[in-house]
């Protein structure tokens, strides 16, 4: 399975998961979660994944933007 399957999987069941507490009254709760969660880091091994998952977790915590702080471009060419 590709990473882009993965996402398509996830995305599936996040939006379920969001049906299903909705229609059990979790729906005001479950506003403030987003999903899928990490950085895009461009990753794609389990640890690199989870990374930019502790890398969201402190921008958000921390009250960052996630952008890179001395470059405005991307740092692979296309």
């Amino acid at each position: 399975m590709t990473a882009k399957e993965v996402v398509s999987v996830l995305k599936k069941q996040i939006a379920n998961s969001r049906q299903a507490l909705a229609e059990t009254g979790f729906k005001q709760q479950f506003a403030c979660v987003y999903a899928p969660i990490g950085l895009d880091l461009g990753g794609s091994f389990p640890e690199e994944i989870a990374v930019a998952i502790l890398a969201e977790v402190i921008t958000v915590r921390r009250g960052g933007t996630g952008g890179l702080r001395s470059r405005q471009a991307k740092l692979t060419p296309e």
